[in-house]
């Protein structure tokens, strides 16, 4: 499955429209979402062209005076729709450390609430390909656009990629979602919510995630099991015994 998010930065000039129905078409997507479509009307008879008449089902949200605005499209031949809402207009942007905005050294207030949200929502923040930042203006450059997945989703998809996509005709980058269902059956991976409140454990997932390099996704979930159950062992303890000692 393929599926692409970009903020588009409007969508009424004849460039916008070529660009975005090249990118549907060369990279034969299932789901397309633009962000900032700056459209107060109906965008069907665009979508249709969009998707050389095929069969696509979407939901938008109506920009509001210069700004704003959200269309999610998808094929229906692959795809089916079993609940939605589209609701009032909002969108989240926020980085979450500073190596992911150019200059920056210090941690905002900001990041820390957005990052205790991603946690809070049980989310994975998928690893860009290939580049660091997705919007840049000038001298100005972040990692803003995102894509995040739950444990649910790396159950039936552990292969899934991000890949920026060439700058077009915005100032952010395309992000190419792609996930291949692995046949056969995996093996979820579980963790205890004490883990978190335990020093060192935060510390170790990082060092061992960042000593995987350039790995692919789900291979670096599958090798990281193996110090996680080692930590466990070792520093935390097995936690039925601990229960039974505390009963005693």
């Amino acid at each position: 499955m393929r599926c692409v998010a970009w903020n588009v930065r409007g969508v009424g000039s004849r460039g916008k429209f070529i660009a975005i129905k090249n990118i549907i078409t060369e990279k034969q997507l299932h789901i397309c979402g633009l962000v900032e479509t700056k459209h107060k009307s109906s965008l069907e008879r665009s979508i249709r062209g969009w998707w050389n008449n095929g069969n696509v089902i979407f939901l938008d949200v109506k920009s509001v005076d210069r700004g704003g605005g959200l269309l999610l499209m998808w094929d229906a031949d692959i795809l089916k729709q079993t609940s939605g809402i589209c609701g009032d207009r909002w969108i989240l942007l926020s980085v979450l450390s500073p190596e992911e905005r150019l200059g920056q050294q210090n941690r905002s207030t900001s990041m820390d609430d957005f990052e205790n949200w991603v946690q809070d929502m049980e989310l994975i923040a998928l690893p860009l390909i290939e580049r660091k930042f997705t919007w840049v203006n000038c001298r100005v450059a972040n990692q803003i656009d995102k894509a995040f997945i739950n444990c649910s989703w790396l159950t039936h998809f552990p292969n899934t990629k991000l890949w920026p996509l060439p700058k077009l005709v915005s100032d952010h980058y395309p992000l190419l979602v792609e996930c291949d269902k692995i046949k056969g059956v995996i093996r979820p991976f579980r963790s205890m919510d004490a883990w978190l409140h335990c020093p060192g454990f935060k510390d170790l997932i990082k060092s061992e995630w960042e000593n995987m390099g350039d790995a692919p996704f789900h291979e670096k979930m599958k090798e990281i099991v193996g110090p996680i159950r080692k930590w466990n062992r070792n520093v935390f303890g097995d936690i039925n015994v601990r229960t039974e000692e505390l009963i005693l």
